[in-house]
């Protein structure tokens, strides 16, 4: 083989060689277009010049002054640059992304956002359709974007700095702060059961309501949740209504990156609602306090009423002694008793009881009372008319079961007395004065608390058989030495001194006597 021969040969390897890699970068450029971009067929050019707007830009000692100027694609929107040192060119060709901005344009997710937000809130939004508000957005996006830069308006082309349209910027910038601040200071806000919360604030119409375990709505950026009756969350997704479209940017090997406004991404704030609500503990208590086998603490019932007497529930001593009604609203009720066991007296009290923030639980202890009354007896020992007080007299008390209660014994007073519950009582004297007789068994019952159960007792002297005795002969009738009280029950003094000088003549007639027979 001929040296040109070879050296042809060797050029036309090198020239596949140089084919082949074109094509391979060529593959390589055309799978990146189909996993990350396509290739858009939008033409995108220069539109008309805004007139007195002009824009500086200064980055490392260079200057870049120049006339804001729109960018327009083939619908005519207006495009926003996304490289403020680099040149727009006319054309088509740029490869369009509707994710991945990040990447793409090597910025954070916060900048990326807040691109977003601003093409969204700028130029063309609820009224801003005057021409300062495109150069505005775009302003602020170059900012964003390469916030080391020194970027400001001019009173000129490449003229001095201004401060400008301060309170347009504002607008924006409280728009936006609106979109992804929290909408509450909290997460979760408490509401007293059964009322209405209203939650106002601004912020709340970027917001539309996806999903509510609650009657709500959104009216004038206010929520309005109705009735609140329990724990639970409303999610409020953003609302991002005045476009239809996804956000996209556009890319040129030989010209600026651009940017197309769309509808940002809707987030989503969950609330939850926290219910607050009182409770009422009734707290039911039998009564101990007296003796009763007969009394039934069954179907001993008490009624919660609301403000309006409307009964909440009624509960039972036969359902449980201690009795919790929660998920009560803030407020005051009132507690009664419907009705009482056997032996039991029915309580009339009403009572008020009061739930607010301060006291959400409240306990209300109901004593229960027993019928009771007492037992008085007044005890004597009697011979003829003569009575005297008879203390240490015994006398037992039995219930029903005859089980025996208590074993009574009279004061110096002859007063002996017992408090009794509800039921049937048996009394016995069991002791008394040797040489009187015992009481009758006493059958008494305690019903109500009104009657007097007074008993008095007068036990008689029991009379011995007279014996016969001899004095010197003569028979003579004895009666046995009876015992004389050291004080009497006479009626009066009177009679007092009467029975004092029968005494005496009696005795001197049996003095004179037994003489009268000596001396015979």
């Amino acid at each position: 083989m001929k040296k040109k021969e070879i050296e042809k040969k060797w050029v036309i390897y090198i020239v596949k060689g140089e084919r082949m890699k074109k094509f391979l970068l060529l593959m390589c450029v055309m799978a990146s277009f189909i996993f990350m971009g396509n290739v858009s067929a939008e033409t995108f050019r220069e539109g008309a010049f805004i007139s007195g707007e002009y824009i500086n830009k200064v980055k490392n000692g260079k200057t870049y002054y120049l006339t804001a100027q729109f960018i327009k694609d083939d619908s005519n929107d207006s495009i926003y640059c996304l490289e403020p040192f680099v040149e727009f060119s006319t054309g088509s060709n740029y490869v369009k992304y509707e994710s991945g901005f990040e990447n793409q344009l090597n910025l954070t997710s916060a900048q990326v956002r807040r691109i977003k937000l601003l093409g969204y809130y700028g130029y063309n939004y609820n009224g801003r359709t005057d021409n300062k508000w495109y150069v505005i957005t775009q302003y602020l996006i170059w900012k964003t974007i390469d916030p080391s830069a020194d970027i400001y308006f001019t009173d000129k082309l490449n003229g001095n700095r201004i401060n400008k349209y301060e309170n347009e910027i504002n607008e924006i910038e409280r728009d936006i702060s609106y979109v992804d601040q929290n909408i509450w200071k909290d997460s979760t806000v408490q509401v007293n059961l059964g009322e209405t919360l209203v939650l106002d604030e601004p912020k709340l119409q970027n917001y539309e309501i996806k999903s509510s375990d609650f009657d709500a709505s959104i009216s004038n950026n206010s929520l309005i949740v109705n009735n609140v009756d329990k724990d639970g969350s409303i999610v409020l997704k953003q609302k991002f209504d005045k476009k239809s479209n996804l956000p996209a940017i556009y890319l040129h090997t030989s010209s600026q990156k651009l940017f197309k406004v769309g509808k940002p991404e809707e987030l989503e704030k969950e609330l939850k609602i926290k219910v607050i609500s009182g409770s009422i503990t009734l707290d039911i208590l039998d009564d101990d306090s007296v003796y009763t086998v007969e009394s039934e603490f069954d179907n001993v019932c008490y009624g919660i009423y609301d403000q309006d007497n409307s009964e909440l529930e009624k509960v039972c001593t036969n359902q449980e002694l201690r009795y919790k009604k929660d998920k009560l609203k803030m407020g005051t009720y009132l507690v009664k008793q419907l009705s009482t066991g056997i032996g039991y007296v029915l309580d009339d009290n009403v009572y008020s009881v009061t739930i607010n923030n301060n006291e959400t639980d409240k306990v209300v202890t109901l004593k229960n009372k027993l019928i009771r009354n007492d037992i008085v007896i007044n005890k004597s020992y009697c011979k003829g008319s003569n009575c005297l007080v008879e203390p240490d007299a015994s006398f037992s008390v039995s219930d029903v079961n005859g089980s025996l209660v208590k074993i009574l014994t009279t004061d110096s007073t002859g007063i002996a007395d017992i408090e009794l519950g509800y039921g049937s009582y048996t009394i016995e004297q069991t002791k008394g004065k040797e040489g009187y007789s015992l009481a009758d068994i006493i059958e008494t019952r305690v019903v109500n608390e009104t009657d007097k159960l007074l008993y008095n007792i007068n036990n008689n002297y029991i009379e011995k058989p007279k014996e016969e005795t001899r004095v010197l002969g003569v028979v003579k009738e004895v009666e046995e030495e009876i015992e004389t009280p050291p004080e009497t029950r006479a009626d009066s003094f009177t009679e007092i001194i009467k029975n004092l000088i029968e005494n005496i003549v009696d005795f001197i007639k049996n003095k004179l006597f037994f003489i009268k027979n000596v001396k015979n």
